[in-house]
């Protein structure tokens, strides 16, 4: 992700896919032990059905998926002014979903980042971006499509307006080292939800101090292959079925193991998948596998059933609720289904693991 740059990230896996194969739970916790082999039936072992309730989750069949994303104006700012945002042009963000600039923002976020924007762009992609050295935020509740600087405060509370402009001080934090990114999301924790994010640099021979957010602010350009990936076969109309990934965690980040690497290629870091989501879709497999579908999975779901995980690294799919509380009971063959496993806390929005689930006997 850049400013007049291009960041381009290969998800040897996939952002948005996982493949659920024969891989044991070789490094499970302790009591939380998958079925034995052979106890009750079998497991997914080889694309075969998880007929004893037990699946094993593998990166063998994982997906392949690449982005390219930009922010192609850095808009040019007075030093040490009251900046004005304006986002009221927003009416798709840069996944192409639509939005309503007002109702569909409840946090933005400006921003100081002490790196180069090169920087910024391969963190952005690695998932290692961390925090910005400060940050001021407004809750605007829905109702809002424009702010300004002195209505944006740091989350340790108000600072006076000398202070404010102090970091955006351009003989501090001159351009080339340090930028600004203004954030407008849909989601009131910084860095979730994010629908939108424009380019900011501190200019001395300009007067502007107008940042004007709109459809083009940040673009995406991507690429899926489902070409290796293979289904997940569970028996239909059975909701306990307990789903194990602690096969492809690690506690290395260094880690090159493509076993034990997410869906974007990164290592898949132990205790991670904070959400369990199955989605039930009228499409075809074919359908959804098609690039436009691939960053609107969510949205296209006609029901979606989730979890969290408050620990470990299974999860039964019989704890699976609906948003109106309505329980999983398993899948059928008259529907296209898919699994997920989610890292909220990721900077990158796609899930880490997702596979298509089939019913069998």
């Amino acid at each position: 992700m850049t400013f007049n740059m291009i960041s381009k990230t290969l998800f040897s896996s996939l952002c948005i896919v996982l493949g659920l194969t024969s891989v044991a739970c070789s490094s499970s916790e302790p009591g939380e032990e998958g079925p034995a082999a052979g106890s009750g039936g079998s497991n997914n072992a080889d694309g075969g059905c998880a007929s004893n309730g037990y699946v094993a989750a593998s990166a063998t069949y994982n997906f392949s998926f690449w982005s390219e994303v930009l922010l192609p104006n850095r808009t040019q700012v007075k030093s040490k002014s009251i900046l004005s945002f304006d986002w009221s042009a927003v009416t798709v963000d840069f996944l192409t979903k639509p939005m309503n600039p007002a109702a569909d923002v409840v946090l933005v976020t400006v921003a100081l980042w002490e790196i180069t924007p090169e920087e910024f762009a391969t963190k952005i992609n690695d998932d290692t971006l961390g925090t910005p050295a400060v940050a001021a935020f407004l809750e605007t509740k829905g109702q809002r499509t424009s702010a300004t600087l002195s209505e944006l405060e740091p989350p340790a509370g108000g600072i006076t307006e000398e202070q404010k402009l102090s970091f955006f001080d351009i003989d501090v934090y001159p351009p080339g080292h340090n930028f600004y990114t203004f954030l407008v999301g849909s989601d009131l924790t910084p860095g979730k939800k994010t629908r939108m994010i424009a380019g900011i640099e501190l200019n001395a021979d300009t007067e502007n101090t107008q940042v004007i957010v709109d459809n083009n602010s940040t673009q995406l350009d991507y690429g899926v292959d489902f070409s290796r990936s293979q289904p997940t076969l569970i028996p239909a109309g059975t909701a306990n079925i307990t789903v194990d990934w602690s096969g492809m965690e690690t506690t290395s980040r260094g880690e090159t193991d493509p076993a034990k690497l997410n869906a974007a290629g990164l290592p898949f870091m132990k205790r991670s998948i904070t959400e369990v989501r199955v989605g039930r879709y009228t499409q075809t497999e074919d359908e959804l596998k098609q690039r436009e579908a691939v960053l609107k999975i969510d949205d296209l779901a006609d029901a979606t059933f989730t979890a969290s995980v408050e620990s470990g690294a299974t999860l039964d799919l019989s704890t699976l609720k609906d948003p109106s509380g309505n329980a999983f009971t398993g899948i059928d063959s008259s529907h296209t289904w898919i699994l997920a496993l989610i890292n909220t806390d990721s900077n990158n929005p796609a899930p880490w693991y997702l596979t298509f689930l089939n019913a069998c006997d």
